[in-house]
């Protein structure tokens, strides 16, 4: 609060007395917001302006003096007053420290007078209200606070009891504050049952907790004993001797009965470990940076070659002592500041206590410990190496194996050429030249095999752009008026199933490159495939040229090629249907074909 905001309500009911205060406080840099004659209108005002302070005069004139309106007015405002009065007997000024007023100023006065027990007033009333939401915040953190407090002034003399506290010692702030503290805090060795005397005196003495192996027990007002950890803690006051002493307990009773079925489960699980094939070690941090060994299993040992006693208290990093394990040890010295555990699937081991490769994991444990599993997985490891080179073998007579079977084809499809280039009849080097495409599909699905480096699936967008491309090209100018609309998606079929979809597609686009757009006729040629939630594909191939003549029955007659696409629709257990409203569109629905072992 700055002087020049300090509001002051002057009570006076001499009227010339009054404004001289008034002229002397504005002197002095406050402003005066009102005047009061009277007791009541001194009470009024109050409620209305709520002022910084009042200087109020004991003698006013009415039924209500100043000494009752300070009364009154401190009943609805937290505000310093100050009186001002020409009288000074023992009886009135008694009267009025009941109103707990911050200053007397006798009249008559000067002006450092009244500059004097203002601004110690205005001080002293603020350093008051620091003190009281001090102590309010104070207690009211020891209230809310888990364990139990108790306070006492510097004679053990109880001062305080929070909420827990009272529940556990069985008394009530109210009936303990004033008693001395051993009578409400009675606590008593649990093994010997002598009584643990004078905490306080052993506070301030520097005795913030029981002795050690003293096991301390409450015992509350009606008998009942519960185990306790108490500490004491001195609060200096501001010449630096301790004022308050403050005790702190809470009731461990539960958890000593936890630690005790902990011990025996403890116990049991170590029986456990024992008899586990896999080694462990258990690490305890004796410094920063530095874990040594305190436990080990007998699997433990045995995979080390090494005796307990011979490694115990060593440092981590010296008992998993390795080439290749020196970067693991500081990892796992690190699990206990992470507390993530470490798995560490296959580590190989070489020129130390292990050799080989061993499965690793590290788990920090309860009490700054770290828990070391591993067991030997050599022979697995040798036994996956052997499986990824056979699978690696394998691999490369599958690429070998189609690569044969692409030589083989080419040589039977130059044999067709050859054999075409002899023949005459149009009809028949027609017939010649589909058994090469035919031939040229199968080709170019073991090329996509091959090249995709997937040896049991193909992928569909691949495979049909480049049947489409090759179709085109065979078929010359006549192609180079028809567009291509391929919609396949990201789809993949198995070798079973894209071997016969593959002879489909390509039937049904020679077809409408053939038959589709004569005469320099212009048109689109589309193929789409989708497939449903249940698994089912869905080919769609079609062109917009002149469609079929009517009465042409796709169950039934047809060409060759037509005879092909209806046996390879039945080898994939689907259906087939036209549609030539616009063009000529023919719609394929089928599964994908289960793989069949064909033996040997």
């Amino acid at each position: 609060m700055t002087m020049e905001k300090t509001r002051i309500l002057v009570v006076e009911d001499e009227k010339i007395v009054a404004k001289d205060i008034q002229f002397r406080v504005r002197g002095l840099g406050f402003t005066v917001p009102a005047i009061a004659a009277t007791g009541e209108e001194a009470v009024e005002k109050a409620r209305q302006l709520n002022p910084d302070l009042i200087l109020m005069d004991i003698k006013l004139k009415g039924e209500m003096d100043g000494i009752e309106a300070a009364g009154r007015i401190r009943e609805f405002l937290d505000i310093p007053i100050i009186f001002l009065t020409a009288y000074s007997d023992r009886k009135t000024l008694e009267r009025a420290k009941y109103t707990e007023p911050f200053g007397y100023i006798l009249k008559p006065f000067e002006d450092r007078d009244l500059y004097t027990g203002i601004e110690m007033a205005i001080n002293k009333h603020r350093l008051d209200k620091e003190v009281r939401e001090r102590e309010r915040w104070l207690r009211t953190v020891l209230k809310s606070i888990a364990d139990a407090v108790i306070t006492t002034d510097t004679k053990g003399t109880v001062t305080f009891l929070n909420p827990v506290a009272e529940e556990l010692t069985g008394w009530r702030l109210e009936d303990a504050r004033g008693r001395n503290v051993d009578e409400i805090f009675s606590v008593i060795d649990e093994r010997t049952g002598t009584a643990i005397e004078d905490p306080v005196s052993a506070v301030r003495e520097g005795h913030l907790e029981p002795d050690i192996g003293v096991r301390p027990v409450l015992v509350s007002r009606d008998g009942r004993e519960q185990v306790i950890e108490y500490r004491g803690s001195p609060i200096m006051d501001e010449a630096g001797s301790v004022g308050v002493v403050m005790v702190v307990f809470h009731d461990v009773t539960e958890r000593r009965r936890a630690e005790k079925a902990l011990m025996e489960s403890l116990q049991t699980s170590a029986d456990i470990v024992g008899a586990m094939p896999t080694g462990l070690l258990i690490f305890q941090r004796e410094a920063p940076g530095r874990v040594v060994l305190v436990e080990a299993n007998p699997q433990a040992e045995a995979l080390l070659g090494a005796s307990l006693e011979s490694l115990i208290a060593k440092d981590l990093r010296e008992v998993w002592r390795n080439d290749l394990g020196g970067d693991l040890a500081e990892r796992l010295v690190g699990v206990l500041g992470t507390g993530e555990p470490l798995d560490a699937d296959a580590v190989e081991m070489r020129g130390g206590r292990l050799n080989g490769f061993y499965k690793v994991r590290g788990f920090r444990m309860p009490g700054d410990r770290l828990g070391v599993a591993f067991e030997d997985v050599t022979e697995r490891k040798r036994a996956e190496e052997m499986i990824i080179r056979a699978l690696h073998e394998k691999e490369v007579l599958l690429k070998e194996i189609h690569h044969r079977v692409k030589n083989n084809l080419q040589i039977v499809s130059s044999l067709l050429h050859l054999q075409a280039l002899k023949v005459d009849d149009a009809e028949a080097r027609d017939m010649f030249n589909s058994s090469m495409n035919r031939i040229r599909t199968m080709a170019l699905l073991h090329e996509r095999l091959y090249r995709g480096g997937d040896l049991a699936r193909i992928d569909l967008e691949g495979f049909v752009r480049a049947i489409a491309g090759y179709l085109f090209r065979t078929f010359g100018e006549d192609a180079e008026r028809v567009g291509t609309d391929i919609d396949v998606g990201r789809l993949q079929l198995t070798l079973d199933t894209a071997i016969p979809c593959g002879f489909i597609i390509n039937e049904l686009l020679s077809n409408s490159l053939k038959h589709a757009f004569p005469s320099g006729r212009k048109g689109r040629i589309y193929v789409r495939m989708t497939q449903d939630g249940d698994g089912t594909f869905h080919l769609t191939v079609g062109d917009d040229g002149i469609g079929i003549p009517a009465g042409f029955d796709v169950a039934a007659g047809g060409s060759l090629g037509m005879q092909l696409v209806r046996s390879l629709v039945g080898h994939l257990d689907g259906s087939l249907e036209m549609d030539t409203d616009n063009g000529t569109e023919f719609r394929i629905a089928f599964r994908e074909l289960e793989y069949r072992d064909r033996g040997v």
